[in-house]
């Protein structure tokens, strides 16, 4: 999208891609959670809303990405797996947080400080 709201690229076309949202401050892409055929999982796009292609699966939402590209996420609803990490190229999900029987779930992850936009 242009920075006058023109040129618009629609990412999502399901109910269900309202899981979260990040934008990277490194290339400008996204980094979202959806449902789709394949299941729930982390999904990254460019900023021109191409190369669409997915990093996780296994009931992901809730993604913030860092200013290095890393991804931190959520993995499981309500009292389940935990806090995983994902490199924005895609590879295998490490658990950083597992989730304790009565801790409380982890449902949105944030780098801190905050990536600026």
């Amino acid at each position: 999208m242009k920075p006058d709201g023109s040129n618009r690229t629609q990412l999502t076309n399901n109910v269900n891609a309202g899981l979260g949202l990040s934008v990277s401050n490194a290339d400008g892409g996204f980094v979202f959670a959806s449902k789709r055929e394949s299941g729930r999982g982390i999904w990254r796009t460019d900023a021109d809303g191409l190369n669409l292609r997915q990093l996780s699966q296994g009931g992901d939402h809730s993604p913030d990405v860092s200013n290095d590209g890393t991804v931190v996420f959520h993995r499981g609803l309500g009292y389940s797996e935990g806090v995983f990490l994902i490199s924005s190229n895609g590879g295998e999900a490490r658990l950083l947080r597992e989730n304790a029987q009565h801790a409380g779930p982890n449902f949105l992850p944030r780098f801190f400080p905050p990536a600026r936009i």
